[in-house]
């Protein structure tokens, strides 16, 4: 009887015990779906766009969404709010959705104190915060995304500091950082970035002195230097970076002396050399050294650059 009873009292702790972690377990799924409700409805409702992945077919996502909608727990790849009110606020609410791989929130007020939680999207490849208040700070933050390829932060209050930690980064392949404050120094602090395919420093400080270190990036396809002081000296630079596909010096101080440089990349495919004091005669020859080069070419013989 006493070994009956002493069995009765063992199973009934275990059943408390199993009870306890099921309610538990429950809890912990309620709380993940309303916080993944509360993302999704925020995103919309600032106006913001939500692109769901492919669903998956499993038994529990499927009772999952009978019990709180198909949306909650589907998988989540892009969020877009380009050009809305979203603040530090919404990047808490939305790093739910932590398995995002792509997140674009150019032109809203999400400043350094909000990338904080950029952490958590983990498998984060595309990231566009261009015109935003974000900083050196913030740069910080996105360094330790480990599978970010693609870094638009154009028009941010980034600086050449910014390039220490973004050059530490394993995958990043496309940076655009024009219309930022950076100068030659930026190009010198991303060194130890050897991924690098495409650099973008529109409108920036950058000088001819600074593609001298272009050289650190063996994989570099794409620069654009748009409306930079860069001039004949720096097409000597672009010259040995044998695997460049576009240059763009449109708006700068190079003339036919430097254009004569460029003919000597064996891969270029676009050119513009737009409001630059380039003449029609030397863009003519450059055609016939490269006649498979899409070349832009308004207004030359003159410079632009203020």
């Amino acid at each position: 009887m006493w070994r009956n009873r002493n069995l009765l009292q063992m199973s009934l702790r275990t059943m408390l015990v199993l009870v306890t972690l099921i309610a538990i377990a429950f809890g912990l799924v309620v709380r993940r779906a309303n916080q993944r409700r509360e993302a999704i409805e925020s995103v919309r409702s600032l106006g913001g766009e939500v692109v769901f992945g492919r669903n998956t077919e499993s038994l529990a996502y499927k009772v999952l969404s009978i019990m709180y909608g198909p949306e909650t727990f589907a998988e989540v790849r892009t969020i877009r709010l380009r050009d809305t009110d979203a603040n530090d606020d919404t990047m808490a609410t939305i790093s739910a959705l932590k398995e995002i791989t792509e997140l674009g929130i150019e032109k809203t007020e999400v400043t350094n104190d909000g990338m904080r939680h950029v952490c958590r999207f983990r498998d984060l490849q595309y990231l566009m915060l261009n015109e935003t208040d974000i900083g050196d700070d913030g740069a910080v933050y996105i360094a330790t995304l480990p599978k970010l390829h693609h870094l638009n932060a154009g028009g941010t209050r980034m600086s050449d500091d910014a390039g220490l930690p973004l050059g530490l980064m394993p995958n990043l392949r496309d940076l655009q950082l024009s219309g930022t404050q950076c100068t030659d120094q930026v190009i010198q602090n991303l060194q130890p970035l050897r991924t690098l395919e495409d650099l973008g420093l529109r409108g920036t400080k950058v000088t001819s002195a600074g593609l001298s270190q272009l050289d650190r990036f063996p994989n570099l396809e794409k620069i654009r230097l748009y409306r930079t002081a860069v001039d004949d000296d720096g097409m000597i630079e672009l010259a040995q970076m044998s695997k460049l596909r576009l240059v763009d010096v449109a708006s700068t101080q190079i003339t036919d002396v430097g254009l004569g440089h460029l003919i000597e990349l064996p891969k270029l495919e676009q050119l513009d050399v737009s409001a630059t004091a380039v003449s029609s005669e030397a863009v003519e020859q450059f055609k016939l050294a490269h006649p498979k080069c899409s070349v832009e070419a308004h207004a030359i013989g003159r410079s632009k650059l203020n």
